[in-house]
Order: structure tokens, then sequence, then C-alpha cells
């Protein structure tokens, strides 16, 4: 599990900084996937991962568990001085993004505490899901091998990105220089102007026994902050179209469960992970139905998947 907290890039700085920040759950109060089950006063829901064990990454280095740099920021000096009673011109200082190391430890860690681990849900949040969804995944394959099913599930990190947003775009592949880690025969990849899901169809096309999934509200106000999409139109037609060409590629193993007349942000540590639905199929059920694949006979007398592709009709938020 890879907590998210936003993220830093050069003139722009909402990101979480401190693993201390994120005690390893679960903190008194916690919900979603940190409890056995969920009491909604009509009914009892049970955790369908209650069982699992899970490995927390707490998350601190501002480019979503994806770079590898170090930014000398002069921008960032006289902010960083104030706030710690530092003299000016103390600085400069230095932004160490090193998530994927951060990601590379965290895999090594489950490896060891988990050597013959059969089933992997490799699983983040908002900076995290972004994290999961890109490059962690290569570096589960390495730690474990082909052999164990790996099964990627990303709450809320777009990954799709605003193109128009180009100074944003050009500032995240300077400072977190992910781009480093792009496939070579990726020829879709580009830190510099390319769509983001790139990197998750050529891992779709490359490994074919990875399943993945994707969760979002189309009004996320969250990331629509992050991206610079103002409306929810517009975010909705980003991730509906990113992430339903990936789906459309490989309908079997990549899947959406999107909300519609909705604005926030997350849903695997929340109650929405219990009584969120979409299309009237509850969120805890399509995830229960991501991790165990199987048919049931439809109406048509055929086999048919119990796991679905879920996108709600268009829903104003109020």
């Amino acid at each position: 599990m890879m907590q998210g907290g936003g993220a830093c890039w050069q003139d722009f700085y909402f990101c979480n900084v401190l693993a201390e920040d994120q005690a390893a759950p679960p903190p008194p109060g916690s919900t979603g996937i940190w409890t056995d089950s969920f009491d909604t006063g009509a009914e009892v829901i049970r955790n369908p991962i209650d069982d699992w064990s899970i490995v927390y990454m707490p998350y601190c280095d501002g480019s979503v568990f994806a770079g590898d740099n170090a930014v000398v920021d002069f921008a960032f000096q006289a902010d960083i001085e104030a706030k710690a009673g530092l003299p000016p011109g103390t600085g400069p200082f230095i932004r160490f993004h090193r998530g994927l190391r951060n990601a590379t430890a965290g895999i090594d860690i489950a490896r060891e505490l988990f050597p013959k681990a059969r089933r992997i849900m490799l699983a983040g949040s908002s900076a995290g899901g972004v994290g999961a969804a890109s490059l962690t995944p290569f570096l589960v394959r390495m730690a474990f091998g082909n052999k164990p099913k790996l099964m990627v599930f990303n709450d809320a990190g777009p990954v799709a990105i605003n193109l128009l947003d180009v100074d944003a775009i050009l500032a995240r592949a300077s400072d977190w220089d992910f781009g480093q880690f792009f496939p070579a025969s990726c020829a879709d990849c580009d830190a510099a102007a390319g769509q983001g899901t790139a990197i998750i169809k050529w891992r779709l096309d490359n490994d074919s026994t990875i399943r993945e999934s994707f969760y979002s509200t189309d009004g996320d106000s969250t990331n629509r902050f992050f991206l610079k999409v103002p409306t929810q139109e517009l975010y909705r037609q980003l991730i509906v179209t990113e992430h339903g060409a990936l789906h459309a590629a490989h309908p079997n193993r990549y899947k959406r469960f999107i909300r519609s007349g909705d604005d926030s942000h997350t849903a695997l540590q929340t109650p929405l992970f219990y009584i969120g639905t979409a299309n009237r199929v509850p969120l805890h059920k399509w995830v229960k139905d991501f991790l165990i694949p199987r048919n049931r006979v439809n109406e048509d007398g055929n086999d048919g998947p119990v796991w679905v592709d879920i996108v709600e009709d268009f829903v104003a938020l109020p």
C-alpha cells in the first residue's frame, strides 16, 4: 500500500515531505481497508482484504514514487529560511526526489517478509496511486519474478495529464527525472511531452498476466487542482478517454470504476470503500471481483466476467 501526499516541482510546492507525518495505519478512527469490517447501520460489510498481509509505504519525496533526482531550489530558499527561523542566505536548499528508491526499498522489504507470495496487489492512493500504476509494478516483477499473480489498484492517481499545462509537465520531467526509467521500446513514453498513461499501455502490452484497475470520481477536486483542469466536464473527458483507451486495448485486464456527480478524492482508506457505488455496484464488491477472477452465467445463459468496467453516466456536481 503506497500512501499519497501531493506533489512538488519547481514553483509548485504541495507535497508531504516527511515520512514521520504519515504514521503507519491503523490510527484511531481509521476506516476503509484498515478495518476488518464496516457497519453501515443496516448491515456489517466484511473487508475483502482483511486477511491479506500489508506492507505500508509512507510518502515523503514529492515525486509520486517515480523520481530520482536532486534539485537545487533557489526559489524555495527564502520560504524555508523563514519557516525554519534561519538567517537569509543560509541556503540554497536541495529537494531530494528519491521516490523510486523509496519504492524499491519498500518492495525489497516486502520480498524479505513474504518471499513466497503467490498473489500481490500493488495499491496506492492519490500520489501513491500514480506510483503504483507507473513504475513500481516493474520493481515487483524484478523482486518477485513473473510467477506470482500481480494486480494493480490505482486509487485516484490520475496518471493521465493535462497536456496543455506545458510548464508543469516540463518542470516535473526535469525535477523528477523519471523519464530515465522508461523502456527504450516504449515509443509513446515521453516525460516532457507524452501522455502519462503510455507506460501502463506498454506494460499491459508486454506483461501478459498483470491485471490493473483504476478508481476515480469524475469531479475529483484534488486532481483537478494539481492538473489545472478547471471543470468536471474536462476532467471527466481526460480520465474517461485516456483510461478508456487502456481498457479498449486490454478489456479483460484493465478496468475502470468511475463515479459521477462527486468531487471527492480517493476511496481505499475512507468509508467510500464500503458505501461508494457506481451503477449500483459497491466498490468493495468490485475490488473483491477484481482480486478473484471468475465468471457467472448472464441473462443469455453465457458465461460473463463478474469484474466489469464501470463508467457512470454524467451527473453534474451539486
